[in-house]
């Protein structure tokens, strides 16, 4: 039963990775050193995932970032070298450790490491470490993760060169751990049929998880206010109230147009750039938050009882966030929100906006001033 099992584990794990763009190297391993003796299931493991990864990289090459590519692959090289100097031999018991442990990586508070693979010295050390990694544990998928997960690259992308990354440290593997197979018959190694339906099983599996990739999505979610329509003008040249009295209400009813504003405006360069992202704008409504819990003013206790009537629990104004978020089939074209007792609650549904809202011009002059004020310009 080993071999027919192995050929599940490549196309259901080629399968994965072609989604998410990790986790499928990390089951195979696991389940190969299950299977197999520890340096067959290291060589095994690198030649299945040398074709699936090898395979994600040329399907998706206009993603793939080639400066990323470079550096990693000399700093992978330089790894390889060195653990093959040492001789080093893995054991069963420390591999499941190590797979035990490596996930781990990911989960690092951002604060105490912060990598980004777009960065050369970090690609570089990325090409190091996970491949020193891989050839130590099997799988280095997990640390090359922490180098991506902070980086402003789209999920194409980042399938794509983590894709193409990864074939450098499965050639290191094959190399390192097949050599010394080479004299013994057949090293615990599976038969040649299982490869000659896993590869291209992994192949196909790394072809389907694509296609359902290609269906998913990014969406950026910007949760406005039904008080946006309270807002009689858009003060886009004074956003900070340098030049007329601070109004707290107002304040607030500005920052909510300001807020669908930027959404529209971000769909609007994103379909013109032709990207696969989607921005959304939303409102939840009227929640009963604990928001008036500590003011004892009359509108605080107004508010405090009152809103209860008319509104709804968090969780319900939640529901059209997680609409835009998630419904296959939702229009970013459209402002959602509850539709009942003046949008206040009820069933998420197209919901009307202001006439400011809708003013492109405005949409183009506040994108301006917000890039003039952050210092941060997004490439769309």
């Amino acid at each position: 039963m080993t071999g027919p099992i192995i050929i599940v584990l490549a196309f259901c794990t080629a399968f994965l990775s072609g989604i998410l763009g990790m986790a499928g190297g990390l089951v195979l391993m696991g389940g190969l050193a299950l299977l197999l003796p520890v340096s067959a299931a290291f060589v095994t493991h690198g030649i299945l995932q040398l074709v699936a990864n090898g395979w994600r990289a040329i399907l998706h090459r206009h993603f793939v970032q080639w400066a990323i590519i470079r550096n990693y692959a000399l700093a992978s090289f330089v790894a390889a070298a060195l653990v093959l100097s040492v001789g080093y031999a893995p054991s069963r018991a420390l591999l499941f450790l190590l797979l035990g442990l490596v996930p781990m990586l990911i989960w690092l508070p951002r604060k105490w490491i912060r990598l980004d693979a777009s960065r050369p010295a970090d690609a570089m050390a990325a090409g190091f470490f996970v491949t020193g990694i891989s050839l130590l544990s099997g799988v280095g998928g997990p640390g090359l993760d922490i180098f991506f997960v902070r980086t402003d690259l789209t999920r194409h992308q980042i399938v794509a060169t983590k894709a193409a990354t990864q074939v450098f440290s499965h050639v290191a593997k094959i190399f390192v751990f097949g050599a010394p197979l080479l004299g013994v018959a057949r090293g615990g190694m599976p038969p040649a049929w299982v490869f000659a339906i896993a590869v291209p099983l992994s192949m196909l599996g790394t072809v389907a998880g694509g296609w359902v990739l290609d269906r998913i999505s990014d969406r950026v979610v910007t949760v406005s206010s039904i008080a946006h329509k309270q807002t009689p003008k858009f003060w886009v040249d004074d956003l900070n109230y340098e030049h007329r009295p601070y109004q707290r209400n107002l304040a607030y009813a500005q920052s909510k147009l300001a807020n669908l504003m930027f959404a529209r405006e971000l769909q609007r360069r994103l379909v013109a750039a032709g990207s696969p992202l989607r921005s959304y704008g939303v409102h939840p409504g009227v929640s009963t938050t604990d928001l008036f819990d500590n003011d004892k003013t009359i509108v605080g206790l107004i508010a405090k009882y009152g809103l209860p009537l008319v509104g709804q629990p968090p969780e319900r104004g939640a529901e059209s966030t997680l609409f835009a978020a998630t419904v296959p089939d939702a229009d970013p074209d459209i402002y959602w929100g509850p539709t009942k007792l003046n949008q206040s609650r009820g069933p998420v549904g197209p919901c009307p906006s202001n006439k400011l809202s809708k003013d492109q011009r405005l949409w183009r002059r506040l994108w301006e001033e917000s890039e003039k004020m952050t210092g941060v310009s997004y490439p769309v």
